[in-house]
């Protein structure tokens, strides 16, 4: 999809599904980090108009829904919404939005600080608005949803790092990726968003790797930013509109809980996911318990020394996979019936060591973005 040109555009499907995401994980997030902080700051890049051609409302209003949920958690404390928006028609239209949405709550906490809305680009305005308010000293949720990529200086995302407890979500469609991988014109640009060089083998990458190459290569961003773990998938709405998302946290908890979040959003957005990791590229239906073979083929390419136990391959699952912990034990049972892996002179617990052989795995060659 282009990028929009009106103050107000048309809400794609897989933007509801990630406003679904959003939400769900907030209502996870905001009780569990007042629990113990007395100061939160939810913070927007990109924040857009704060409603859809139909009426939908944006991320930043959907933030403030969420924590006008919670006004009992938000007593004695503070929690702070700083959002920064590049166009002035669209940041005076969020300003609106969010004035009618807060009028129109039934209860605003009292500890609510909805900071005026900021138009300038992202990289020139959010850090300097997020430190002039001292939110880097609290924990923060950072949403970067940008359509021309994360075009992001790798300094802001030190700057969410910085404390352990805050977390970033980052959206964008392939083009920024495309736009890295084709031409070595953009290698200065791509040091500045990835924060090195690492990125520039890239294009020593067939075609159908480049995506997912840099896709890694993101994630390796993230860790040097100071993100002790990385959450990488994409979404595909039913007109085939790509989004990819990835979140950073300190926190494996954070992992468990945004996928949570992620397999619990609405079906009716018609959307699927695809692991980067999964060699044939399967697009997986959103479900409680989602198909396992993508599971069972990305445990077998995955790079290990030697023997693994299950309590291993479900820690590895739970942090470099879409998928969760309690969905492993089902695959390496498959993977044992199949002869794929082999069979365990005991019961299959915990600290069952584990011989994984490799299979020959048919890849997906529909995808060629370069």
């Amino acid at each position: 999809m282009a990028t929009p040109k009106d103050t107000v555009w048309p809400r794609e499907g897989h933007t509801g599904a990630k406003h679904d995401l959003l939400r769900r994980y907030l209502q996870a997030w905001l009780p569990i980090l007042l629990r113990w902080n007395s100061r939160v700051t939810y913070a927007e890049g990109f924040s857009g108009p704060g409603v859809y051609e139909a009426g939908e409302p944006g991320s930043p209003i959907i933030a403030l829904q969420t924590f006008c949920q919670y006004p009992d958690a938000l007593a004695g404390r503070q929690a702070h919404i700083v959002l920064v928006e590049e166009r002035q028609d669209r940041a005076d239209r969020l300003q609106a939005e969010l004035a009618a949405a807060t009028c129109g709550m039934p209860t605003v906490p009292v500890g609510l600080r909805i900071h005026p809305v900021l138009a300038g680009d992202c990289a020139d305005v959010l850090a300097d608005a997020l430190n002039d308010c001292d939110a880097p000293g609290n924990p923060m949720f950072v949403v970067l949803d940008s359509y021309g990529g994360p075009d992001i200086p790798f300094t802001l995302l030190q700057l969410v790092a910085r404390n352990k407890s805050s977390e970033v979500l980052l959206t964008f469609q392939p083009q920024f990726l495309t736009r890295h991988g084709q031409r070595d014109t953009h290698r200065a640009n791509g040091d500045a968003a990835f924060g090195g060089t690492h990125w520039q083998g890239v294009f020593d990458q067939p075609s159908d790797r480049k995506l997912d190459y840099l896709v890694d290569a993101y994630k390796e961003s993230l860790r040097l930013a100071g993100f002790d773990y990385s959450l990488a998938f994409e979404m595909q709405d039913e007109g085939g509109h790509e989004l990819w998302l990835l979140f950073a946290t300190s926190n494996v908890k954070g992992v468990e809980k945004m996928k949570d979040a992620m397999w619990a959003v609405d079906p009716v957005h018609s959307v699927r996911y695809r692991d980067p990791r999964d060699p044939g590229q399967m697009l997986l239906e959103i479900e409680t318990t989602p198909y396992a073979v993508p599971l069972e083929r990305i445990l077998l390419v995955r790079p290990a020394d030697g023997a693994q136990t299950l309590d291993e391959l479900r820690d590895w699952t739970n942090l470099k996979t879409v998928y969760k912990k309690g969905q492993v034990l089902a695959a390496v049972r498959s993977l044992i019936s199949s002869g794929r892996v082999g069979k365990p002179a005991s019961r299959l617990e915990g600290s069952t060591s584990l011989s994984l052989c490799s299979a020959p795995v048919v890849a997906n060659d529909d995808l060629t973005l370069f």
